[in-house]
């Protein structure tokens, strides 16, 4: 699939993505000290917290499609095949990065080794202290749900031979395990727990996968068939989701309660985004392609910014990997001078030099699998 192709046609989960990683690089770029004040710093955390578990929903989604278009099997050589199309994903980028990192931290060498030795593992946790490391946990709780992803793979198996309201319901058991566990669980498990961003994010992934197999019964259940109006249809959901997090994360934050601002963040934001994107993926069309449609029809869909968030949304990975290392670079600040527009300037600038690195990372890496191996497909 060429570039100019992945940038104007459209499809939920790439924009979804796209907004997701735009939301990263705002929370992680120095925000202008006028604008932060508690509640907006409580904000920023929510929905931080939502678009980082974005992607383990989306990564459920896409691989259980992949599974569903015979593109993984579970045979012993297509469970193989699954894993190693995985690691050459993820793996050569990640560890150029984790290299990278070592070698900037000015720790104790037995710091920096024990750091390393989970970064390569794909055990690290948030409290990993390596140079700007601490946002690699989301790489590591991702590679262990692959891990588990073929058992996902068995289960949709089983749940395919089932009447369409007995498979509606798997769409349910996600949120009452994923529930259970961060009620009960989560609150006790440290988060220097190797495990505790699997036990906290399974339900999310898992959510994406059944939602892949169900996704056609979800459809026909809508009963919703014109383009024009799925489209309006989730543009107001999106509104509606907004709305919600905004009055949920207030009524949290003012609370003043640690516990209810826990299972806000861990239970009630997760399920909401679930929800949501259980009606969102059916609804919005397949390939969506702007080259087909009428010049007049719904005119956001040709500005600048949209077809921004598409293009983030295919480097999506390439550019969460980049980010830290480059801000760290840079040394942007913010103080108290500075202003909203210049905060925007660090946004559209850092934004624009990730797109332009990542693009080149494409094209290098796509070149060496077809000399070498075969070609890279970019999941």
């Amino acid at each position: 699939m060429n570039l100019r192709f992945q940038i104007f046609s459209y499809d939920a989960v790439t924009l979804i993505r796209g907004i997701s990683l735009l939301i990263i690089l705002i929370i992680h770029l120095p925000i202008p000290a006028p604008v932060i004040t508690s509640l907006t710093g409580y904000l920023l955390t929510a929905i931080g917290h939502v678009a980082i578990r974005s992607f383990f929903f989306l990564s459920g989604f896409v691989l259980a499609k992949g599974y569903l278009d015979g593109r993984y099997t579970l045979t012993k050589n297509g469970v193989l095949l699954f894993y190693w199309k995985r690691v050459r994903r993820i793996v050569p980028l990640y560890f150029l990065i984790v290299s990278y990192l070592f070698l900037q931290t000015s720790s104790s060498i037995t710091s920096r080794l024990a750091d390393l030795f989970h970064l390569l593992t794909f055990t690290a946790t948030p409290q990993v202290h390596l140079y700007s490391s601490s946002y690699l946990w989301f790489i590591s709780t991702l590679m262990q749900l692959y891990l588990l992803t073929p058992l996902g793979f068995f289960i949709i198996k089983i749940a395919k031979k089932q009447k369409k309201k007995i498979r509606l319901l798997f769409l349910l058991i996600p949120l009452l395990i994923g529930s259970v566990l961060k009620w009960q669980i989560q609150p006790h498990v440290s988060y220097e727990y190797m495990y505790s961003s699997v036990l906290s994010n399974i339900d999310i992934f898992l959510s994406g996968m059944f939602l892949a197999m169900v996704q056609s019964d979800v459809l026909r259940i809508l009963k919703v068939h014109d383009i024009r109006f799925r489209l309006l249809l989730t543009i107001l959901l999106f509104t509606l989701f907004t709305a919600f997090y905004v009055v949920s994360s207030i009524y949290a934050y003012e609370s003043s309660s640690q516990l209810i601002r826990e299972q806000h963040l861990l239970i009630l934001l997760p399920i909401g985004f679930i929800l949501l994107m259980n009606i969102i993926l059916p609804l919005f069309p397949k390939n969506f392609s702007l080259q087909t449609m009428n010049k007049n029809f719904l005119p956001i869909l040709y500005s600048g910014p949209f077809i921004l968030v598409n293009l983030i949304g295919v480097y999506s990975y390439e550019m969460y990997l980049l980010h830290q290392p480059l801000l760290s670079q840079l040394q942007l600040s913010c103080s108290a001078v500075c202003t909203v527009p210049i905060f925007m300037k660090n946004l559209v600038f850092v934004t624009g030099i990730l797109i332009i690195f990542s693009i080149f990372l494409d094209i290098g890496k796509k070149f060496l699998w077809r000399r070498r191996f075969i070609h890279s497909e970019h999941l």
